[in-house]
């Protein structure tokens, strides 16, 4: 083996429905993707990162001086 980088074997399924497993050796990095893909479902994945985005931008207007607007921003306000 050429590459020094430690692989894991994993053995996931294609569909719920399948009853054969399809085998793959993963990186850490692309293991760790993999589990996290099914750690949170896609739409409160989309509404974390929409949270997230808030955040920032209350953070960057407070910073820059000017009043946050938002949850995020009257949080901000408070402390």
């Amino acid at each position: 083996m050429s590459d020094a980088t430690p692989r894991f074997a994993v053995a996931t399924f294609m569909r719920v429905f399948d009853v054969h497993p399809v085998q793959d050796a993963l990186t850490l990095p692309e293991l760790a993707a993999a589990l996290q893909r099914f750690l949170v479902k896609p739409r409160l994945r989309e509404r974390i990162d929409e949270e997230c985005a808030q955040i920032a931008r209350a953070v960057e207007a407070w910073r820059s001086g000017l009043p946050a607007r938002g949850r995020a921003g009257a949080k901000l306000e408070a402390i």
